[in-house]
């Protein structure tokens, strides 16, 4: 399936924004940890931000708008599985900015220093999105993945370990990292708030126009 280009006029508006790297090519060039922190401090306009002068695919369009929508998800777990080693941080996307280096690429940005957070997303790469629900394999709670998804350009490399999530629509989509519904501190596992069930079915719902919890493997849902 094929997501959908977003079509209101405020959206547009919003979407439209996107933070740009500030200095002149005279200047030493920044890594991205030292973009995003100066995007979030302010460089490059007034409010931290700079409207693009290049035109913005709606795929990207489309990806932003996802990402700003996780923070209504509250407290996430954050999972990179590479099949050899397991990565995992405790986020939320409220603060969920985006940059775009001097060479043109888009990434989105999570970055915290008091909570060692420092996380980006390459834009042009996410591919797309799977929602999956299931049972805990470790209490009678239910778990809510939301699955981000790049492309293998190389599909039948050997010794390529990426681990692949086979849903049978020969896609060539891969898992890059997960996000995990989590429930706050000091409460019971799998008590979640009503609110962040909330919102992630209606996330499921609007971006996954046929979404059904009993879709087993879970549909992959690609950016257009």
């Amino acid at each position: 399936m094929w997501l959908p280009c977003p079509s209101t006029s405020t959206s547009r508006g919003v979407l439209q924004r996107t933070a740009a790297l500030a200095g002149s090519s005279s200047k030493p060039r920044m890594n991205i940890k030292q973009a995003a922190y100066r995007c979030r401090s302010g460089g490059g306009g007034s409010d931290g931000h700079k409207t693009s002068t290049a035109t913005e695919t709606h795929s990207c369009e489309n990806k932003r708008a996802f990402l700003r929508e996780l923070a209504n998800l509250g407290r996430v777990r954050l999972v990179k599985n590479d099949g050899v080693t397991v990565i995992e941080q405790v986020v939320t996307f409220q603060d969920v900015f985006f940059t775009t280096s001097k060479q043109n690429v888009q990434y989105a940005n999570l970055c915290d220093e008091n909570k060692n957070v420092d996380f980006h997303i390459y834009l042009d790469k996410l591919a797309g999105i799977r929602f999956e629900e299931r049972q805990g394999r470790r209490g009678p709670w239910r778990l809510y993945y939301i699955h981000l998804l790049g492309t293998r350009e190389e599909p039948n490399t050997a010794g390529n370990v990426v681990v692949v999530d086979d849903d049978g629509n020969n896609n060539n989509t891969f898992v890059s990292c997960s996000l995990m519904l989590l429930w706050d501190d000091g409460k019971p596992k799998g008590e979640y708030e009503p609110k962040q069930i909330k919102a992630w079915e209606t996330l499921a719902n609007k971006w996954d126009d046929a979404y059904d919890a009993t879709t087993s493997p879970p549909r992959t849902i690609l950016f257009s």
